[in-house]
């Protein structure tokens, strides 16, 4: 589970605190950073949260799930992606845990209401 607060929205940008395992009511000062981009709805970790860690995903992990999203697509009688909704893999991807799952949910309650959440948890297990 991650938790996050939001800190500051200075244009298109709006900083984020998260927390991983709901770490916020133990250890407060312990947060992540996080930068929500509202035009490109892209994020970036500015500062790694405890409990959070970095992790590549290689470029043939990458294209076995464009591969899998493809196949989904097919038994749902949909077309295959096309390169600009899922761009063929030419690098690894950096991700953390944590600060992606918050950015999932930012992203999703912006797309959802256009209003940046104020704060949110994420729930996966």
């Amino acid at each position: 589970m991650v938790t996050f607060k939001l800190i500051e929205v200075d244009s298109n940008i709006a900083v984020y605190h998260y927390w991983a395992e709901n770490n916020e009511q133990e250890n407060p000062d312990d947060y992540g950073v996080l930068a929500f981009d509202k035009v490109t709805k892209n994020s970036e970790i500015r500062k790694l949260a405890l409990g959070d860690s970095w992790n590549t995903i290689s470029i043939e992990e990458r294209m076995e799930l464009r591969e899998w999203e493809n196949q989904q697509r097919k038994e749902q009688g949909k077309p295959p992606l096309t390169e600009e909704e899922w761009p063929l893999p030419n690098k690894p991807l950096n991700v953390t845990f944590s600060g992606q799952m918050a950015y999932v949910e930012i992203k999703r309650v912006f797309e959802r209401t256009g209003e940046l959440p104020k704060e949110g948890r994420n729930i996966w297990y």
